[in-house]
């Protein structure tokens, strides 16, 4: 049923894992060199397809996780000790996108529970609305990596998965036939990697348009024609499969410490240039 698609969750993470990295290096190495301009650029743009991979694995953790509050205790755990150990480091130029993806996952938990319990969502909303009223007053460390663009990534990917779930209920539905079933023609998957794939497109030009009209979206997410490459990280997800993959206990936990151990890495071949 999903033989061609191949990828599951822990290529998705590491594949994330090293645009990220591509992109630190582009934006905190690369940039300070005469003469590496174009490959600044190169690694600024490959970087682009790592957010919405982060955000796509954040909506698949919800839904799947079988503990969503332990789920959210480990990012906020990671979101606390990376913003303690950049402040302590005094690394005042990085930026922590621990915060963005727990605000995000914790939107997207909420906003699962049923009925009126939905309510709770106006809790992480409110911090994000304030995180980006002060912005300008708080270290980096403490502030939201894409102002809005990160958590409307996060909460676009959730409503489209939704989107995609109801669309293949409807599909069975007028084939006459239940979703188990109907599973073996259409699989969700692919009706949810094709939502996201659309989504992904909508938003990005959308974002673009807007900046192209009133302006502002540049300087939240850097230049908004780059940001736009991330439409691609789309073409990755639909050849998602859903399974979890390899998933032991130092890749699992690791994932999290990767995060401040390659950017102290980088700050030191910073001060070394």
């Amino acid at each position: 049923m999903n033989k061609k698609l191949f990828l599951n969750s822990f290529h998705l993470k590491l594949l994330a894992i090293i645009f990220m990295t591509i992109d630190h290096l582009g934006y905190h190495i690369f940039s300070n060199l005469n003469g590496f301009e174009t490959i600044t650029t190169i690694c600024r743009t490959i970087g682009r397809l790592a957010l919405p991979l982060f955000a796509f694995m954040i909506v698949e953790g919800i839904f799947h996780t079988r503990n969503t509050f332990k789920y959210l205790l480990r990012l906020f755990i990671s979101a606390v000790l990376i913003s303690g150990f950049l402040m302590v480091a005094k690394m005042s130029y990085a930026e922590n996108i621990f915060i963005d993806l727990f605000l995000g996952a914790t939107l997207v938990a909420l906003l699962n529970l049923p009925k009126l319990k939905k309510l709770y969502s106006l809790i992480p909303l409110t911090i994000i609305t304030l995180l980006l009223i002060f912005y300008q007053d708080i270290p980096n460390a403490l502030c939201i990596s894409y102002h809005f663009y990160g958590i409307s990534l996060i909460l676009g990917i959730y409503l489209a998965t939704l989107l995609g779930n109801a669309y293949h209920k409807y599909l069975s539905s007028i084939a006459g036939m239940e979703e188990k079933d109907f599973e073996e023609i259409l699989s969700k998957r692919k009706i949810n990697n094709l939502s996201v794939l659309i989504f992904l497109v909508i938003f990005n030009l959308l974002c673009w348009i807007i900046n192209s009209l009133v302006g502002g979206i540049s300087s939240l997410v850097g230049t908004i024609e780059i940001q736009t490459f991330s439409i691609f990280a789309g073409l990755i997800i639909l050849l998602y499969n859903g399974k979890r993959g390899y998933n032991a206990l130092w890749w699992k936990y690791g994932c999290y410490l990767y995060y401040p151990i390659h950017v102290a890495i980088i700050y030191m071949i910073y001060l070394l240039l």
